[in-house]
């Protein structure tokens, strides 16, 4: 039983003599997809270590590949009918939009488009992997030949210490896919050789589950901490630091959720589910926040002690989550008329 420790030179070494020594099997081929602009660097890392684990010939990256003079759509494309495997490197700038203002992908000569549409049409498998903290798009952020690319699911892969066990997991995905499709996903002798006998054995796994913990509270205080504290604030100010009258409340419990829910979808790019669901947490949570400050400064019962009582705060929870629910349609609605303006009136139009 072998344990993998990536960063050790030594292990590198007899990698590449095992790769070097696979001759008779064929080889799966990965293609990776990436825009320079957005994941260079960390998709020249992703490369690296997919050569060491299937050797040279079997990673396409068109910067190490496409021999000079080669017209680079005739290359690509003949190399990805011929591939196993998709890697699509998804950055936070995937969807950057050109000099004009249009996303990139929806001209349709925009290389990275021109690669999933391919994939998709001839069925090569697609691994969306998301670098950096990158979200995956919505199928409203995509032109209608890519809608599919939304619903994959996605690896995560981040340039930091995580990146080993990160790396590792997205070999074990791809390695998965080839034996569903009937490939070897190498020689036997160099598979034996460094698979982990657990998860528990991968270096950095431990790394990985606290890096997950970290970006599970980032998001729980974005979109539902941060939205209390709000409705919390706004409800102390206007009923007992400045006495105001009561619509200025309702106004607040309208506006904060509706901001919040628009912002879920704007930068998180979850839809109504999400947004109801934390609508109807920020909702609970406020009101039962407002009936102890209520109950603390004027020393009444903290529980509702009439049916109108109870009315009222089920009103203000119901109106906080539908107000979040809203603002995450109109985010919704916003983005997508924002994209059929720049494909204009027959999904043509092209970003120069």
């Amino acid at each position: 039983m072998f344990k993998v420790v990536p960063t050790s030179w030594n292990l590198v070494s007899q990698l590449q003599d095992n790769t070097r020594s696979i001759t008779s099997r064929e080889m799966p081929k990965v293609f990776l997809s990436y825009r320079r602009s957005d994941a260079s660097a960390i998709a020249g890392r992703i490369f690296d270590r997919l050569v060491v684990y299937y050797g040279r010939e079997a990673v396409f990256m068109d910067v190490d590949n496409i021999p000079i003079g080669t017209d680079f759509r005739k290359h690509i494309g003949g190399f990805l009918h011929q591939c196993d495997i998709l890697l699509a490197i998804v950055g936070t700038k995937w969807l950057v939009a050109d000099d004009s203002g249009a996303p990139r992908l929806l001209d349709t000569d925009d290389p990275v488009r021109n690669e999933l549409k391919t994939a998709l049409q001839i069925g090569v498998p697609i691994i969306p992997v998301l670098v950096d903290g990158a979200r995956m798009p919505s199928a409203g952020d995509l032109p209608d030949d890519l809608r599919e690319f939304a619903v994959r699911n996605a690896a995560e892969v981040a340039s930091g210490r995580d990146f080993d066990a990160h790396t590792e997991r997205l070999i074990r995905s791809i390695d998965r896919i080839l034996m569903e499709g009937g490939k070897e996903p190498r020689a036997d002798e160099f598979t034996v050789r460094i698979r982990p006998t657990t998860v528990q054995n991968l270096p950095g796994h431990n790394a990985s589950i606290k890096s997950r913990t970290r970006s599970w509270i980032k998001y729980l205080f974005r979109n539902l901490v941060a939205p209390v504290i709000l409705v919390i604030l706004a409800h102390y100010l206007v009923v007992v630091k400045l006495n105001l009258n009561y619509n200025y409340l309702r106004a607040a419990t309208i506006f904060i959720p509706l901001c919040a829910g628009f912002l879920l979808f704007w930068y998180e790019r979850q839809g109504s589910g999400a947004a109801l669901v934390l609508g109807a947490a920020v909702g609970g949570m406020s009101v039962i926040a407002m009936l102890l400050i209520v109950g603390l400064t004027a020393k009444v019962p903290i529980v509702p002690a009439t049916l109108l009582d109870w009315q009222e705060s089920a009103e203000y929870s119901v109106g906080i989550a539908l107000s979040m629910l809203m603002g995450n349609v109109i985010a919704s609605l916003f983005l997508k008329s924002k994209l059929q303006f720049w494909q204009g009136p027959g999904g043509t139009r092209k970003a120069k």
